[in-house]
């Protein structure tokens, strides 16, 4: 049986039409189409984000042979809900309930893509080497007033560790089945 969602991606831009069919995914945009079969898929990645500005959801498919089909909704205020809002979160219910039906093999991504962890987690690498820097030039140049600096040192070292931590890419990546992502996004 297939079935068709109408959205918006964001407040500036037309529809997006998403179909999904025993074929495969479908989506069609103003500018352009993009499909993949189901036995295609290589590995999928659900992210959603919140910030000040707003709030997002994203799923990404990848095939065997490199091609990202990539669905998306920003929504600026997300207090208000929107129809748009709702379309999004029954198309992305309803592509985990198929995964979970054609490729129940496949394991859903939850995390950033590894470039994105490994950028971060050098930044604090980076801010750590720096402040050990900052610390010997510190305690050379002015011995006996050391002690003034040591809340910007022990901040330093805090946001450091923290980027570290958390975007540590040795950790494995949280992953769940499409079946968990159905039934967790269904309730």
């Amino acid at each position: 049986m297939e079935t068709s969602h109408t959205y918006k991606p964001a407040l500036i831009g037309g529809d997006t039409i998403v179909t999904l069919s025993d074929d495969g995914i479908h989506r069609q945009k103003r500018t352009d189409e993009a499909s993949m079969g189901w036995d295609e898929i290589e590995a999928v990645r659900y992210l959603e984000g919140r910030g000040r500005y707003g709030a997002g959801m994203e799923l990404h498919f990848r095939s065997t042979s490199g091609e990202t089909l990539r669905l998306f909704r920003n929504d600026p205020n997300e207090a208000d809900i929107e129809d748009s809002d709702i379309a999004f979160a029954e198309l992305v219910l309803e592509c985990f309930k198929w995964l979970s039906q054609k490729r129940p093999d496949l394991v859903v991504s939850l995390e950033q893509p590894k470039l994105f962890k490994w950028i971060f987690f050098l930044c604090g690498v980076l801010l750590l080497l720096v402040f050990i820097a900052l610390t010997v030039v510190g305690i050379l140049m002015v011995p006996d007033d050391f002690a003034t600096g040591l809340p910007a040192l022990f901040a330093g070292f805090a946001i450091s560790a923290t980027l570290m931590i958390n975007y540590n890419p040795f950790k494995p990546p949280v992953t769940k089945s499409a079946y968990e992502m159905w039934t967790d996004l269904s309730n």
